[in-house]
């Protein structure tokens, strides 16, 4: 394994932050930590890159012990919530600015700072300075800033949480393509279950400092292992099993009909999200979550009385 993180654990105080965490990442993945706030999330991340030190627990980096190694010895490089630039500098000199610390001239880091703003799109901004720019463009100085180092591995806290929701969908993209033209090993945190499922190769779940699951964004939507994984990644119902087992089905593999289903309802609530539309319909045992794609067709109203009907359940193994 490229990145092997074994047994961690960080303290602050009384706070246990991350307990026990193992884990192991190939390389070139895109691995993303994903869990609500104060779940241990970004104090992993920061211990990985060596502005934190664990209490217990080992981390190699493509078989180097790096635990207990400052920052800047890692072969690792962060991408901050905050972009963290350097406000009085330059897009040029920012993106360069690793590079006086490898013996590079400034003739040849400027060269080699063209040609990684050309691959993020901002060469003709290489003067300005950076409180010129957008928030994505200052993301993008923040990602070439990264990469122009050549790290074995890059860290990303929370990169797009300061933008806006078309541009979120946009840089995830270009962070992603990038990802595959550099063939570079990620780790992306994010509390964002749409972000985690669309850009992970796979996705470590995390709850009170513990791992939950790890897996393909297909696995862990698909299969959930715990309650919490269930109801962290998109929504879902629970049935109630005549033998005792936790059984659950996704809102989109529900059937609405106006005519003739399995259970019948009413609809008590209706959202309205664009492509598809979600339902809440209250039935004799329980409220079902329904999730139907807007094809213009079958439209429900609040009040309609309407059937529904299963497919396949799943069901959680713990």
């Amino acid at each position: 394994m490229f990145i092997k993180v074994d047994n961690l654990t960080k303290k602050f105080g009384d706070l246990t932050a991350v307990d026990n965490l193992s884990f192991e990442v190939n390389k070139s993945e895109l691995i993303c930590v994903l869990g609500p706030s104060g779940c241990g999330k970004t104090t992993v991340l920061k211990t990985i890159g060596g502005f934190l030190k664990p209490e217990v627990g080992e981390i190699y980096i493509d078989g180097e012990d790096i635990t207990y190694l400052s920052p800047e010895k890692r072969p690792v490089s962060t991408v901050f919530q905050s972009y963290a630039l350097f406000p009085h500098m330059t897009v040029i000199q920012n993106v360069v600015y690793g590079l006086k610390f490898r013996g590079f001239s400034k003739k040849a880091a400027l060269i080699k700072g063209e040609e990684y703003l050309d691959i993020v799109g901002l060469r003709k901004e290489k003067n300005k300075k950076v409180t010129q720019l957008s928030g994505g463009q200052q993301q993008r100085v923040a990602l070439a800033r990264s990469l122009i180092i050549n790290p074995k591995v890059l860290l990303l806290d929370e990169p797009l949480s300061n933008l806006d929701a078309k541009l979120r969908i946009r840089m995830r993209d270009e962070i992603k393509a990038i990802q595959r033209r550099f063939n570079i090993t990620m780790i992306f945190v994010t509390h964002d279950q749409e972000e985690a499922l669309s850009i992970a190769d796979r996705i470590l779940i995390m709850n009170k400092g513990r791992l939950e699951q790890i897996g393909t964004p297909e696995e862990v939507y698909n299969n959930p292992r715990t309650e919490f994984v269930l109801n962290f990644i998109g929504w879902s119902n629970l049935i109630k099993s005549r033998n005792g087992n936790l059984d659950f089905i996704r809102p989109e593999k529900i059937i609405i009909d106006s005519k003739k289903g399995e259970i019948e309802g009413v609809i008590e609530e209706k959202l309205f999200l664009g492509s598809f539309i979600h339902y809440k319909i209250k039935t004799k045992s329980q409220i079902y979550r329904v999730q139907k794609n807007n094809d213009g067709q079958n439209d429900y109203n609040i009040g309609d009385r309407v059937y529904i009907s299963m497919e396949t359940t799943g069901q959680i193994v713990q």
